[in-house]
């Protein structure tokens, strides 16, 4: 009760593949609640979208980070904003390997 939580999240992916299965683009939307104070949300919103294509190798990455409000604060926790979009980009992956085979 007296401690900021992570930041809560929503991500997007959007990605196109060859025949052959390779990743050829990717566009991510990933966007977080910063709360009412901006505190170290600069930090989680970079670090998210730094990591929000994974470990892949996508030829034209492309992502769009936004910070909402009007909450309470949200602090930083281990991964800074990482792991909201690990989650995200390996459930996606999925799908993508599931809609390729």
């Amino acid at each position: 009760m007296a401690t900021t939580k992570r930041h809560p999240s929503v991500t997007r992916h959007r990605t196109a593949v060859s025949k052959e299965g390779k990743l050829l683009g990717m566009e991510i939307d990933f966007a977080i609640d910063g709360g009412a104070y901006n505190t170290l949300s600069p930090v989680v919103l970079s670090r998210g979208t730094i990591h929000a294509a994974g470990p892949y190798s996508v030829q034209r990455p492309s992502a769009q980070p936004r910070r909402t409000t009007n909450h309470p604060p949200h602090g930083a926790f281990r991964g800074f904003g990482a792991p909201q979009t690990f989650l995200r980009w390996e459930r996606h992956m999925n799908r993508v390997a599931a809609a390729w085979a």
